[in-house]
């Protein structure tokens, strides 16, 4: 049987991260390629993800952090927990000699898979003391096939993917998972890329709900549930956000927010919540709310009435590519406001079924091209 061997960020405590190599794992194994995962893992990543002192400028976060050490200890524990229970993966390395010196001759094709692993404003690349990013690109290993599938190039110029050039000629077949992307290798390249979802999407609700028993609320009453990357600021106006619902709704108000907390009458934070706990939180939601590509993914994957806010200011184009190729381009809002949400109509999903399955089925059918392709060369 083939294997292939999987460059990604898996070990990254970040709850869209793990469920994207989970989901990109999983769909290799359903298409014939057992994968197993490149368990490269970047001093500057661990430093990142560390309780404290991980991240430069953030001394109020740090502060606010501390009353709640033993639920975010918790959190990072499950996800080590969620690599080990739910990853093949191979040793870990940390560093290029260790790479270069490891025998990958019996995996068929690497294969350089979703997140933003192409991009490089990314604060594991940025504050790295060494150049990590080619081999995300799978420069420490040249007598292998390559295909990348969802790869994102984030917020990454032509410059930059130009100086990957050499790199980027030795893939076979180039899938990645925004427009822009698309566009800027196809500058690059003599073949053309093709554009994907994330695999998350590609799972369906019913197979996650039978590998993490979704159905099984954690939290038992109906619930208004908000998922934010963002920091200070953002929180502050989140939180008076979500008190005005509380007091239009009586809904209760569930809160993860890994990077601050928000405290506030009528909300309650799950500083603990782990990949598994995430799905769960978002599956059983009566609202959900978020500023997050993977809360937003989720969101769609599990048909529930959402809003996805994004500042007119932002340059990052992957919730709104997302949701546009979904026709849920009216659930982005550009000010936390409560009046937004509460005289929105709820999403009527037969209206985007077709659109949804049909986009799906490209995306599986590109991977399936390419993975035959692979066979037959």
């Amino acid at each position: 049987m083939p294997k292939s061997l999987l460059v990604t960020f898996h070990a990254s405590h970040n709850h869209g991260s793990a469920l994207q190599a989970f989901a990109t794992q999983k769909l290799l194994e359903q298409e014939g390629y057992p994968s197993t995962i490149l368990n490269f893992q970047m001093p500057s990543q661990k430093k990142y993800y560390s309780l404290y002192g991980g991240r430069k400028g953030m001394k109020i976060r740090q502060l606010a952090m501390i009353p709640i050490h033993f639920q975010r200890k918790s959190r990072q524990q499950k996800f080590i927990d969620f690599q080990n229970n739910y990853f093949n993966m191979t040793k870990e390395y940390h560093s290029y000699d260790e790479l270069r010196a490891a025998d990958f001759s019996q995996y068929n094709v690497l294969v350089s898979g979703a997140d933003q692993i192409w991009s490089n404003t990314i604060p594991e690349f940025v504050n790295s003391d060494v150049d990590f990013k080619g081999i995300y690109f799978g420069d420490f290993v040249s007598d292998i096939k390559k295909i990348a599938f969802a790869s994102s190039t984030g917020e990454a110029d032509i410059d930059y993917l130009k100086s990957q050039l050499t790199n980027l000629k030795q893939y076979q077949h180039i899938a990645v998972r925004e427009e822009r992307g698309r566009k800027l290798l196809n500058q690059l390249l003599d073949y053309k890329c093709d554009v994907v979802l994330d695999p998350t999407l590609l799972l369906t609700r019913k197979e996650y709900n039978k590998w993490f028993d979704l159905e099984n609320a954690l939290v038992k009453e109906e619930y208004i549930f908000l998922y934010t990357l963002q920091g200070v600021k953002s929180g502050r106006r989140w939180k008076i956000l979500l008190q005005n619902l509380y007091e239009k709704t009586g809904l209760r108000i569930i809160v993860v927010s890994p990077f601050f907390p928000i405290y506030g009458k009528n909300i309650t934070n799950i500083n603990e919540a782990g990949p598994i706990e995430f799905l769960n939180l978002i599956y059983n939601a009566k609202i959900v709310l978020t500023d997050s590509f993977h809360g937003t993914a989720y969101s769609v994957n599990f048909r529930k009435n959402f809003f996805v806010y994004q500042a007119d200011s932002s340059h990052d184009p992957r919730k709104k590519n997302l949701l546009n190729s979904f026709g849920l381009s009216n659930r982005i809002i550009n000010k936390q406001e409560s009046g937004l949400i509460l005289n929105a109509d709820n999403i009527d999903y037969s209206n985007n079924n077709k659109l949804i399955e049909a986009e799906i089925e490209t995306s599986r059918n590109i991977l399936k091209r390419y993975l035959k392709d692979i066979s037959n060369e």
